[in-house]
């Protein structure tokens, strides 16, 4: 019988989720600048004991979060982000994104905000040899989200006529291999255990051995 052959293995998946959290918790009363420190994270390379690596997909995503109080006395304040800046693998920039908002309101007011996650994801295969042999290596490798702000950060917090409250920058990164598993070696069969065998023959010949007693000669 000819064994079957096996079915193709299915795509899966080995993801890396990384998160980042940069908390502002005291604002000084008048203008100012806070500049959260640029993302940047260590990655394991792909286990190449799971299969065949086919692709790598690297997500970004950045938003604010937060409540300040204006300060009383004044005509108004306002607080604001602003990112944007350019990701890496190692030294390599591949892509970039961005974004912001501001909000603002009257003397001894509270400001809550919300600016929901944005960023972008990007796919490498082979193809893409700047970056393919990181993914593959067997030391970490470096991705990172570089701005042009103080220290390079892609991040700019301003607030005007703010005397306290908190803020949050939040920043996420997602790595994910995809990859094709492994195929097991199939198997070879054995040959049967002649156990079986051998004593339906023994059993076979004691029958003819009595046959031939009672016959006689």
């Amino acid at each position: 019988m000819v064994a079957a052959a096996p079915l193709p293995a299915e795509a899966s998946t080995s993801t890396q989720t990384i998160g980042s959290i940069y908390q502002q918790t005291s604002f000084g009363l008048g203008n100012l600048s806070v500049y959260p420190p640029a993302p940047q994270f260590s990655v394991d390379p792909f286990d190449a004991s799971l299969g065949e690596l086919t692709s790598t997909t690297i997500r970004w995503a950045s938003g604010a979060n937060g409540s300040v109080t204006v300060a009383p006395g004044t005509g108004g304040g306002s607080w604001g982000v602003d990112f944007g800046g350019t990701v890496k693998v190692n030294d390599f920039p591949y892509n970039g994104y961005g974004g912001g908002d501001g909000y603002g309101a009257g003397p001894g007011e509270t400001i809550n905000f919300l600016l929901p996650n944005s960023g972008r994801s990007d796919t490498f295969t082979a193809a893409d040899g700047n970056v393919w042999g990181a993914f593959t290596g067997t030391t970490p490798y470096s991705i990172a989200y570089l701005g042009s702000y103080s220290g390079s950060s892609p991040y700019r917090i301003s607030t005007i006529n703010i005397s306290g409250g908190q803020a949050q920058v939040i920043t996420e990164a997602e790595v994910m291999y995809t990859y094709t598993p492994n195929t097991p070696t199939p198997s070879v069969p054995g040959p049967l255990p002649l156990v079986g065998g051998a004593a339906a023959w023994r059993w076979s010949r004691r029958l003819r051995g009595l046959r031939a007693d009672i016959a006689g000669p």
